[in-house]
């Protein structure tokens, strides 16, 4: 066992990750959603430099974004509240709409609380949730052996439309690495499987985990 275990340290991939997932607000009131779709932050600010969330003022390191990559996120935290909830979601055609209201060109600028409020008010939504795509580096290489390992970095706002107030954010930033580099990440190298996971794995999975606070 000894043995095997120096093994996995050496050559099986593991990750290091930051994941915040503050305790949730009340959400008992709350019965409509609008679900506005992922920013990507890299067209705004370009990639390899920090980016700061325009929210929170929390700081990223942006990176390549496929064009589906937010596409992907918004419908993953569309189906989260979904399967999780009870709450009414605004249907995705409106909030696409919404979305080119206030971000009409890929590199306009990431609308405040007051402009998301104001949506999430005229589509008679209680809550407005959205999200900024900073990182969304694909894996370069298979499974067991990598020349280049997945990177993603997000976040997730929750705003209350009637006073647009931000009632909740959460975010994810990682970068896979060898088990060997980093050792206390034990935990998410067992889930995993012991693979190098692809960008799109890894941002579903992250986004399920900074989620989590927000279940009952």
């Amino acid at each position: 066992m000894v043995g095997i275990a120096i093994l996995l340290v050496g050559v099986v991939g593991c990750s290091t990750d930051s994941v915040v997932s503050p305790p949730a607000p009340d959400l008992s009131a709350v019965r409509t959603l609008l679900v506005i779709p992922f920013q990507n932050l890299s067209k705004i600010y370009g990639e390899n430099v920090n980016a700061r969330c325009p929210l929170t003022g929390e700081m990223f390191m942006t990176g390549a974004v496929p064009d589906a990559a937010p596409t992907m996120l918004t419908e993953h935290l569309r189906s989260f509240f979904q399967t999780h909830t009870d709450d009414a979601l605004i249907p995705p055609e409106e909030a696409r709409r919404i979305y080119a209201d206030i971000i009409p060109t890929p590199d306009a600028p990431a609308p405040g609380l007051p402009i998301l409020a104001r949506s999430g008010r005229e589509a008679g939504a209680d809550i407005v949730v959205t999200g900024h795509l900073y990182r969304f580096s694909r894996r370069v290489g298979r499974t067991y052996a990598v020349q280049a390992p997945a990177s993603v970095a997000f976040d997730v706002h929750l705003i209350q439309s009637e006073t647009g107030r931000l009632l909740w954010s959460g975010h994810f930033d990682e970068t896979q690495q060898s088990l060997s580099e980093n050792l206390l990440t034990v935990e998410t190298f067992l889930e995993r499987g012991g693979q190098w996971v692809t960008a799109e794995q890894m941002a579903r999975t992250g986004l399920d985990r900074v989620l989590k606070s927000l279940l009952p």
